[in-house]
């Protein structure tokens, strides 16, 4: 799932914390100025090497949500890493099951939410990139998505997701710019589209989760050092001996974009919160900003 507060797109890289299978805002009432004093109130230095852990609970999933029995599933959840079903019933019980997940999004602040993400192994994601529950014009249900075109022009910004509680496993993923894509709606009518921007990014993240793969498999080697000590307690706190921790190498390498995981030099979740920018390659912007534009010394997050 992805969650992203507009107003938190203003906010420099660093302190834009996501949540959901994708992008979470800290809260939409908070003024600009209180979000970045609060981005800095909660940011702690571990007793891990030197990382900088978020210290509240704000990233905590709920345990119930209003009119469903659904709960977000976390990693290392197996669902998560295998290749969901295609759909073959376009019935009332699937029109019934979207208008569920598309409630449970708007609930967690999200833009985007996929059936792997609530325990349910199928190809299915629903999305609105304005995550405004209102803007109903905007709202998108994709079965047996296909991306058949990745632009070349590619971006790197922060993401977070909901199946490993947004910020606390947040990193730098790359993501083309734009994309040209296959899907099926509800009733069973297949549409092509070209998208574009933001919305391409949140299509991106969430055809991922239909792929078995999650934003984190994308990381470079240092962001998911960062937030290691963090899988190792979502794995502690699964508990059961059936959990999936890797993608497997083959298959990562076979992404497209490409990830950043053998890159140098790379740009990670700890340079972007300490303002260590410098080893950012031309051509990339921050969320938001323009391409080949050098990033501001304080980020914010998905």
């Amino acid at each position: 799932m992805m969650r992203l507060n507009r107003m938190m797109s203003l906010l420099p890289l660093s302190y834009r914390f996501i949540r959901g299978a994708a992008f979470a805002p800290i809260s939409r009432s908070m003024s600009f100025t209180h979000t970045i004093q609060n981005a800095k109130l909660y940011l702690t230095e571990s007793t891990v090497g030197s990382a900088l852990y978020m210290s509240d609970d704000r990233f905590i999933n709920p345990t119930k949500f209003v009119g469903s029995d659904m709960t977000i599933t976390e990693y290392p959840n197996p669902v998560l890493r295998t290749k969901a079903a295609d759909i073959t019933d376009f019935d009332e019980k699937l029109n019934s099951l979207c208008e569920e997940m598309m409630s449970i999004m708007y609930q967690a602040d999200g833009v985007g939410l996929a059936a792997p993400q609530v325990d349910l192994g199928i190809q299915l994601f629903v999305y609105n990139p304005l995550g405004e529950k209102l803007r109903k014009s905007q709202e998108r249900i994709v079965c047996n998505p296909k991306i058949l075109e990745y632009s070349a022009e590619t971006d790197v910004e922060e993401e977070g997701c909901l199946s490993s509680r947004s910020g606390y496993c947040a990193g730098m993923v790359r993501r083309s710019k734009e994309i040209f894509v296959e899907y099926t709606d509800v009733k069973g009518q297949k549409t092509r589209r070209r998208l574009k921007g933001f919305e391409a990014r949140v299509f991106q993240h969430e055809y991922d989760h239909t792929q078995g793969v999650l934003h984190l498999d994308r990381f470079s080697e240092e962001d998911r050092d960062y937030i290691q000590p963090e899988l190792d307690k979502l794995t502690a706190d699964y508990g059961a001996t059936d959990g999936i921790l890797e993608l497997a190498e083959s298959v990562r390498n076979a992404l497209q974009p490409p990830t950043l995981r053998s890159e140098q030099p790379q740009i990670s979740m700890l340079d972007s919160l300490t303002g260590n920018t410098e080893k950012e390659p031309a051509g990339f912007g921050g969320f938001g900003g323009g391409k080949g534009k050098k990033k501001k010394k304080v980020k914010k997050k998905k």
